[in-house]
């Protein structure tokens, strides 16, 4: 019983050591918009990574999105068109100041073709989404004046841009001109990614593995021991 008990005991004190040493960890912060139909814009705050809670490792812009459109076609009936598109771009731009950030995303509805109809002919074009993201290098994150960190947090209000410009329609038809209507909404997410060191004083993982590997030897010379005497 004394044997399997220790042994039990410093397999439970290996596995607490474990369990509270360093890992990486996320925080997501998720910005929703729109839909909006072109020529818009929002500022964004943000909430920054709170520097007394472990160490900042990264740091990600995600831009997520969906567009719909309808393209409009309008001339000669029974021409033909194709590569009817339509664009939009999103653009997102953050700190840090005079070396802005910024994630492009080009939305693009179609291309798709047809003959005219009606001489004005209105076309759902199929949902198309979107989905870019940017790493940023840690001199971003790590400057005196910090931008995404700070002892305690916070909030840094105003320091990302997200706008939309308005929507472009092309097409190739002879005869034809090509204009129409769309919106585009999706989330916007900051992730930062840490780590958490293991409380002060206590052993990392590998001096435990030793510490479990040492009272496993002990064990074993003990039982060795016992059993000569007998």
């Amino acid at each position: 019983m004394l044997k399997r008990s220790l042994s039990l005991a410093v397999a439970g004190i290996a596995l607490a050591a474990l369990s509270g040493s360093a890992g990486a960890l996320t925080q997501t912060q998720s910005f929703t918009f729109g839909p909006w139909t072109g020529g818009q814009s929002e500022t964004i705050g943000y909430n920054l990574f709170n520097s007394n809670v472990g160490t900042l490792t990264g740091v990600r812009l995600e831009l997520i999105s969906t567009s719909n459109a309808v393209i409009e076609v309008a001339g000669v009936i029974g021409n033909t068109y194709s590569n009817a598109t339509a664009t939009f771009t999103l653009v997102a731009t953050g700190p840090p100041a005079g070396v802005p950030e910024t994630l492009t995303q080009a939305i693009v509805a179609g291309p798709i073709a047809g003959t005219e109809i009606t001489g004005d002919d209105l076309i759902p074009v199929a949902p198309a989404s979107a989905t870019t993201f940017t790493d940023l290098p840690s001199v971003d994150f790590n400057l005196p004046s910090p931008n995404y960190q700070a002892a305690g947090g916070g909030v840094a209000p105003g320091l990302l841009t997200l706008g939309i410009s308005p929507g472009s329609y092309t097409g190739t038809g002879a005869g034809l001109t090509f204009g129409g209507s769309g919106n585009v909404n999706g989330t916007f997410e900051l992730i930062y990614t840490y780590s958490v060191q293991a409380p002060n004083g206590m052993p990392e993982p590998g001096t435990w593995a030793l510490v479990f590997a040492s009272a496993s030897v002990s064990l074993v010379g003990l039982r060795r021991r016992r059993a000569l005497k007998k």
